[in-house]
């Protein structure tokens, strides 16, 4: 991004890989009015305590002390986790990769994200410090419409209406 009319190319760009990936909700910049933003939280693998008939027990349980049936949903529940575990962790490169196509992708405002650690949070500043205000949006599309317009008398009508 070079200019401040890079800015929602550039961040459609970041959505469509992070809506391709599930992790959109995680890492956009600003949320709507009673919007509640998804944390990416790791899985935590089950406790063999959990299962245990004494889970105070000293020396403390292992797999190695569980009946086969407190063993069978251990093991359920341990497979259970490997898949989310997979899951986030996908997610996770996913949003490493968005982080290191920002930092590769930035130039000019490098400065504005420096010091700033997380996708969100960049893009937030990012958002607050480059994106058009609505003003200057109108600004920059009244200009265009102007210099086409202008345009339109010295040059043949395929031509301005491809402009």
């Amino acid at each position: 991004m070079k200019a401040q009319t890079d800015w929602p190319r550039w961040l459609a760009v970041i959505q469509t890989k992070a809506n391709h990936n599930s992790v959109w909700d995680h890492i956009k910049p600003t949320l709507k009015d009673k919007e509640v933003r998804q944390e990416l939280l790791e899985p935590s693998p089950p406790d063999v305590k959990t299962y245990a008939t004494n889970p105070d027990a000293i020396p403390e349980p292992t797999t190695k002390t569980l009946t086969a049936d407190q063993l069978k949903r251990y093991e359920m529940d341990y497979k259970v986790y490997k898949d989310d575990l997979k899951k986030w962790e996908r997610k996770q490169t996913t949003i490493n990769n968005i982080d290191d196509y920002i930092i590769r992708t930035i130039s000019t405002y490098w400065s504005v994200i420096e010091k700033i650690q997380g996708v969100r949070e960049r893009l937030k500043a990012l958002k607050d410090h480059v994106a058009p205000t609505s003003y200057a949006w109108e600004q920059e599309v009244l200009a265009r419409y102007e210099a086409v317009r202008c345009s339109a008398k010295a040059s043949k009508t395929e031509e301005w209406l491809r402009q």
